[in-house]
């Protein structure tokens, strides 16, 4: 199962490789070609199971097919299939051969840590197994019946696919997920990397380290600090009320939330946005606006799983605009020539426009924004803790300034431009986003309700995406110019100085990883049996249930064989626990779920969500339903219960082990007399009961 899930993703070479050749006309990099297919796959597929209502795994099949077979007849017709050099299919097969050893190691240590329960990971199951029980899109919430989901789940929807095409299950496939993405990391780092360096060693070392490589922070509290301990999480709270999250802990940590899953698409789009900046010079109008198409496509995508991307690119594209426009002022000082570049430029902008702003048009039919404008921060981050969490990027640009004093004297000025513009782009973009999230902030629910953390929201999405920028700007500029040293110097004691250090700030940074794993994972994962890559369960993230949820287990597994209904199930106001376990690990839809991320996705208790079957705007019943929960449990008056039940539409009744805990607490007696007498038991063990009540 290991390998079938991770060759599953690879099949979207092929309508990628369609799709983006019969529009461009244009050879890219087959990584962009795998990304790419997903992509169009994936939001083609969206779009015609939500338009037509039909089976989410029908249109993936559908679209997925002719995505594949007609692009390629039409080029084929027209012969004008684009070539694919041997060189790049060389390059593909040694980075795909890396990446699988890559997934195996990832999937290997997290069979030391399984279980899909903790922080935000049985929401993101729940939204897995939803659409896989489901089968239609958009989807109901699983965790508020009645209402359609408020969060953007595409990335979701692509995994569950995955799991489809390998036959995979949730159990197994969710943990097997969070490996993969993060191969699909290094992967697009690895081709962003490379677009600008054209180093293969270093770009494989720079690509490992921007994806498993964690700031300096645990190394301060050891060292500065004098800790006795430091946790690997602490490096990701730097800030004051803030999450300063990067890939390595979200890897680690195992939950599959839209930042992460967003991530490969979010650096696909910077290498596609290179690649197209780079056309303007040479290419045709009609060239760019094909190319505008396809980064389109992207940002549609990518607002349909983390939307905060889609702001991030276009600052990258103006910044990249201004640098190309200042190297070609010269030329720029006829009016013809300046008309010329602003049509191309606008070719781009009309191009990419077409298919993101269908997707966010059609988006509004199935979401409803949770954010409520823009705020103005009255609480900025002391400078010191940019020290405590940047030290690593300001030890990377020592290293860079250092090389740079040696390689100006070899090259020209205007060359040294040429040669640092992208990467000095991505720099700036960066710093852009930093000192942005000092002065504004999203108004989310936690502007509402929890004003502290006003902003938590807004640095964590942009800091996340700033990681990816520092990386992808100072690697490839150090890559640069060790490629000048090696290519303009004699001295054999400086380049091999200069590589040493390169090599020693790699390894300082990856090891983050290293004591992250030890820490959180696999404490003890070297010298363990490989049987844990055959048997499956060491892979089985429902496995804990087994022993220390009394019997759950079995409850799931009966409900997974039964078609998609209403659940009740006990829910409090606790969230990040065990609370809504049962519809999260079978798909089918509860009353009531987490109510605070209820709150968080539709923009708090008093605001609206779109009903299932109308498609309205209603208000939210989250406290009511809370109540309404607590009374199913708890009264004894069957007339009440019984109406209640009709009000939800309820088919499934569950007694488990939360439920028996509630009763346990609330001190309750003869707890199934009104269900004896309602429903139907379809199920029952010891203290553990399933009731079907139509």
């Amino acid at each position: 199962m290991i390998f079938l899930f991770y060759l599953a993703s690879e099949i979207f070479l092929i309508p990628g490789y369609a799709v983006a050749s019969l529009v461009a006309q244009r050879r890219f990099s087959l990584i962009f070609y795998k990304f790419f297919g997903m992509v169009v796959t994936m939001l083609v597929a969206w779009g015609v199971a939500s338009l037509f209502s039909i089976s989410a795994t029908y249109s993936f099949c559908i679209c997925f097919t002719l995505l594949s077979v007609i692009p390629l007849l039409i080029l084929r017709k027209q012969k004008k299939l684009v070539p694919i050099s041997s060189k790049s299919i060389r390059f593909y097969l040694a980075i795909s051969l890396f990446s699988l050893f890559l997934y195996l190691f990832l999937a290997y240590i997290r069979t030391f840590k399984t279980d899909i329960l903790g922080t935000e990971k049985l929401m993101d199951v729940a939204l897995i197994t939803t659409i896989l029980k489901q089968d239609k899109l958009p989807i109901e919430n699983p965790w508020l019946s009645g209402f359609l989901m408020n969060y953007y789940y595409l990335g979701h929807y692509l995994l569950a696919m995955l799991q489809k095409l390998s036959s995979v299950p949730t159990h197994i496939g969710y943990n097997l997920a969070i490996g993969l993405v993060g191969v699909w990391i290094f992967q697009t780092i690895w081709m962003l990397i490379f677009r600008i360096s054209r180093h293969v060693f270093w770009t494989y070392l720079f690509a490992l380290t921007a994806t498993f490589g964690g700031n300096y922070f645990m190394f301060y509290e050891l060292y500065i600090q004098k800790k006795e301990f430091a946790w690997f999480a602490s490096a990701t709270r730097v800030i004051p009320y803030t999450i300063n999250e990067f890939p390595a802990y979200s890897i680690i940590l195992g939950d599959l939330h839209g930042h992460y899953l967003s991530l490969p698409f979010f650096i696909t789009a910077l290498y596609f946005m290179l690649v197209l900046w780079s056309w303007v010079k040479r290419k045709k109008i009609v060239s760019l606006a094909r190319g505008g198409l396809l980064l389109g496509t992207i940002l549609g995508f990518l607002y349909l799983i983390n939307s905060w991307d889609v702001i991030t690119l276009a600052i990258v594209g103006a910044v990249l605009t201004i640098g190309f426009v200042m190297l070609e002022t010269k030329s720029l000082a006829e009016i013809k020539k300046l008309l010329l570049l602003a049509k191309k430029y606008g070719a781009i902008i009309i191009g990419t426009a077409i298919p993101a702003l269908a997707v966010f048009l059609y988006s509004r039919t199935m979401f409803l924004p949770p954010v409520a404008g823009i705020g103005i921060n009255t609480a900025f981050t002391p400078l010191e803790k940019y020290f405590e969490l940047f030290a690593h990027f300001m030890v990377a640009a020592c290293i860079l300034v250092f090389g740079m004093f040696f390689v100006r004297q070899y090259i020209g000025k205007i060359q040294i431009k040429r040669k640092y513009l992208v990467g000095l782009t991505l720099v700036i973009v960066s710093v852009i986003l930093i000192v942005a999230v000092e002065i504004f902030y999203a108004k989310d629910i936690f502007h509402i309700l929890n004003p502290p953390y006003n902003r938590t929201n807004t640095v964590f999405k942009f800091y996340y995406h700033a990681w990816i920028l520092f990386t992808g700007g100072l690697f490839s500029m150090l890559i640069v110019t060790m490629s000048l040293l090696e290519k303009h110097f004699k001295s054999l004691l400086l380049k091999f100085g200069y590589m040493n250090v390169l090599l020693f700030f790699s390894v300082s940074m990856i090891a983050y990883s290293s004591i992250a794993i030890g820490q959180f994972l696999a404490p003890k994962f070297i010298g363990a049996s490989l049987d844990r890559f055959f048997n499956a369960q060491y892979q089985d993230g429902y496995k804990y249930i087994d022993t220390a949820r009394d019997d759950d287990r079995e409850i799931i597994n009966v409900l997974l064989q039964k078609d998609y209904a209403v659940i009740l199930e006990f829910s409090d106001y606790e969230s990040y626990s065990y609370n809504a376990r049962i519809s999260a690990y079978t798909g089918h839809t509860s009353i009531q779920g987490w109510p605070l991320h209820n709150v968080q996705w539709y923009g708090g208790y008093d605001s609206s969500g779109l009903l299932v079957h109308t498609r309205k705007s209603a208000k939210m019943p989250i406290a009511e339903r809370v109540t309404d929960i607590d009374t199913m449990y708890r009264s004894a008056d069957a007339s009440t219960v019984e109406s209640l039940l009709k009000k939800y539409g309820v088919t499934y009744v569950v007694f488990g082990e939360r439920e028996k805990a509630f009763a346990e607490k609330a001190e309750l007696t003869n707890r199934f007399a009104v269900y004896d007498n309602l429903c139907s038991i379809i199920w029952s063990k010891n203290d553990s009961r399933i009731y079907q009540c139509k």
